[in-house]
């Protein structure tokens, strides 16, 4: 695991100085209104909400995971900012950027 540590710093601080400028902007408009701060499914987390998740396509699409991810920041945090929704995003990117990397190196890529 020690031999990974430069690499690793080095991948983080990579996709850190590229997202990091995101974490600030707001609520695209292409589709965030439909899926996160006009979708009253996402913004309460009950089980009947999560049920509509696994059973209905939401904006012509089927993604419940995501609907799930979308409840969670939610619950916790509210739609009001954007800045949790893309943090929690850059947060999965970077743990499968690790996944990556560690399937790589098992696979002898790396």
């Amino acid at each position: 695991m020690r031999k990974h540590i430069g690499s690793i710093l080095l991948l983080i601080s990579i996709s850190t100085a590229i997202y990091f400028d995101s974490l600030s902007n707001d609520f695209v408009h292409l589709g965030d209104h439909l899926q996160v701060y006009e979708n009253p499914v996402i913004q309460h987390l009950h089980f009947e909400n999560i049920k509509v998740l696994f059973t209905t396509d939401m904006v012509s699409m089927y993604t419940p995971l995501t609907g799930i991810w979308y409840m969670a920041i939610a619950s916790i945090f509210g739609v009001t900012f954007a800045m949790p929704f893309h943090m929690f995003s850059f947060l999965l990117h970077l743990i499968n950027l690790l996944l990556v990397y560690f399937i790589g190196y098992e696979i002898e890529l790396i």
